[in-house]
């Protein structure tokens, strides 16, 4: 994983606006994201997949590839960069993957107001998943978002889904009927 970051390091100082260059970093993507569920590291195997699919939105063209793009992909680096560091450290360390991925969402949203002044966030289906199966959680997130365009919070235990709906309103919730509190 080490090495693939220090790969992105390197490319990011490109214009990765470039078609071959974000082929490029899609396959690392994906590398990251495959080492990373081999290891066991589904945390970061998870946050990996949804900027993946960013990454997929940048080669279509769905989303424009500005500084702000540059800016989150740099944010995810800092945040992979730091994870590595953690697990350093303490190979079961728990990393924290909620702001990273708060700011992705927020970008994909801006952008798509961007392109669309009629969309509005506040028009958008609000969910939150509470799902401990990590391709579970994927499968559903995708879902939504795809089929939806929906924001979507994700929570992989009892305790942060109760923390997490309280003060937020969601307009549906998806809750594995199994699942421990922590």
């Amino acid at each position: 994983i080490t090495d693939h970051h220090q790969s992105l390091l390197k490319i990011l100082d490109d214009d990765i606006g470039d078609d071959y260059l974000l082929k490029k970093i899609f396959r690392i993507f994906h590398s990251i994201k495959g080492t990373s569920k081999v290891g066991g590291l589904n945390d970061i195997a998870h946050v990996t997949h949804c900027f993946e699919n960013l990454i997929s939105l940048l080669k279509s063209h769905e989303i424009d590839y500005d500084k702000d793009a540059k800016n989150l992909i740099t944010s995810y680096l800092d945040w992979l960069g730091g994870a590595i560091d953690e697990l350093e450290a303490n190979l079961k360390a728990k990393i924290e993957t909620s702001e990273i991925l708060k700011k992705l969402d927020n970008f994909i949203g801006k952008d798509k107001q961007q392109k669309d002044p009629q969309v509005n966030n506040s028009d958008r289906l609000n969910v939150l998943i509470v799902e401990d199966e990590n391709s579970m959680l994927e499968l559903l997130k995708d879902y939504f978002v795809t089929e939806f365009n929906a924001q979507v919070r994700c929570c992989d235990n009892g305790e942060k889904g109760a923390r997490e709906i309280q003060g937020t309103p969601y307009d549906i919730v998806v809750l594995d009927n199994r699942m421990p509190m922590k």
